[in-house]
């Protein structure tokens, strides 16, 4: 609770259970982020490997966020868009534009935002996600070739499981 601002520490016991959640996720992400790292160097992936060390070091500024603004609200939508980041932009770098082993995570940004900032964050974030999902699937049905190449078989059931996903998502806010 140290990380936290005074003003959140002495709010309601929901506001508190939601700061704490921020800062556990922002350790989980930075966590899977380090663990992800190595494959990719392995596939000399240069450049997401960058942005995912950019968005560790943003992941572990939140609290330092927190502390300064002591909304949840802002906190709540920066992890959300350091998620759409992560998982958007691989999903076309790794394997091009639709169904992938990515798209099913693009579900994660509107279930942190809708815990963390709300209801509407959420549905801000289940939309935005929507939209990725649809651009992807135009971008491959129009030739859109990946950088990095995964056996078609392997990335479309993915890429259908992520659309019905956010689309339970978004039909349940």
């Amino acid at each position: 609770d140290r990380l936290l601002p005074a003003s959140v520490r002495g709010a309601r016991a929901d506001v508190l259970r939601r700061a704490r959640l921020l800062l556990g996720l922002c350790s989980v992400l930075v966590v899977c982020a380090l663990a992800g790292i190595p494959s990719l160097v392995v596939q000399e992936a240069w450049v997401e490997v960058a942005v995912i060390l950019g968005a560790i070091v943003v992941s572990l500024s939140i609290p330092a966020l927190l502390r300064i603004t002591g909304s949840l609200s802002v906190a709540g939508n920066v992890l959300a868009a350091i998620v759409y980041v992560l998982c958007g932009g691989m999903s076309l770098a790794a394997t091009g534009a639709g169904g992938d082993l990515w798209l099913p995570y693009l579900a994660l940004m509107p279930a942190i935002a809708v815990v963390i900032a709300g209801r509407r964050s959420g549905t801000v974030w289940a939309a935005i996600g929507l939209l990725h999902v649809a651009a992807s699937f135009v971008l491959l049905e129009s030739g859109f070739e990946p950088i990095y190449r995964i056996p078609q078989a392997q990335t479309i059931p993915a890429g259908y499981q992520g659309a019905a996903i956010l689309i339970a998502i978004f039909w349940g806010l």
